[in-house]
């Protein structure tokens, strides 16, 4: 983006906040915003770092690209988070009395989280996720706990994963749902070969003491590393 910019708007001087440009720098941020603060930038380009927590009075126009990308992901908090991001980044402008404009671009516009911030019925939005979850028995109305399993190979993983699910499948109780088991959405990261399942219910004593029935505990098996995630707040 950054790239394009200059290209398209030569003279332009931009500022860029991501992981790899304020890595090893524990300055380099606040330089980078002190710089588009005494307005010695004209524009700033960056992830999910600018988005929230940052006061620039004169900051009067923001875009959002690729704002439905989210969307995509086997995750039931995928609309609400798509949502909190499009107005923590719409709300950095039109401050101090100030008009703003936010420019969202999305191939999904008709979407609840992105059709209710252009309506601009975040209360809406709110209610119609939550009959959502009802519906699905996602969180609030349940209880999770993500079990992942990775190794520095796939078949290890993958294989000690499908024979966890097999065993808690003959164990399971009324009123637990297994989902999985499948690859987990990013996976392969920092080396590791990750494989996941998810159990819901509608009681965490009932999840726990089926792993406890199951012999199930964070830690090394062999070739394996297990991770016990208790209401995961991310399922990649």
């Amino acid at each position: 983006m950054v790239e394009f910019l200059e290209k398209r708007m030569s003279g332009l001087r931009l500022g860029r906040v991501d992981s790899d440009t304020i890595a090893g720098s524990k300055d380099a941020l606040f330089e980078i915003l002190e710089d588009f603060s005494h307005k010695r930038l004209d524009a700033l380009v960056g992830t999910q770092m600018v988005a929230k927590g940052l006061d620039f009075p004169d900051l009067t126009v923001v875009g959002i690209l690729a704002a439905d990308a989210e969307l995509a992901l086997p995750d039931f908090r995928s609309f609400e988070r798509v949502h909190t991001q499009l107005v923590q980044v719409i709300g950095r402008t039109g401050r101090a009395g100030k008009k703003g404009r936010a420019f969202i671009q999305t191939s999904l516009p008709d979407e609840d989280p992105i059709a209710s911030i252009i309506r601009r019925d975040s209360a809406g939005f709110i209610l119609r996720e939550i009959e959502r979850r009802r519906e699905c028995g996602w969180p609030p109305f349940s209880r999770l706990v993500r079990i992942v399993m990775r190794s520095s190979e796939p078949e290890p993983a993958l294989e000690a994963i499908t024979t966890c699910a097999s065993e808690l499948r003959g164990i399971l109780p009324a009123g637990v749902s297994l989902l999985g088991p499948v690859s987990c959405p990013v996976e392969k990261r920092a080396n590791w070969w990750r494989y996941h399942l998810l159990l819901k219910a509608a009681s965490m004593t009932t999840l726990a003491g089926l792993l406890r029935q199951a012999g199930l505990a964070e830690g090394g098996r062999g070739k394996v590393y297990v991770e016990i995630d208790v209401d995961p707040q991310s399922m990649l």
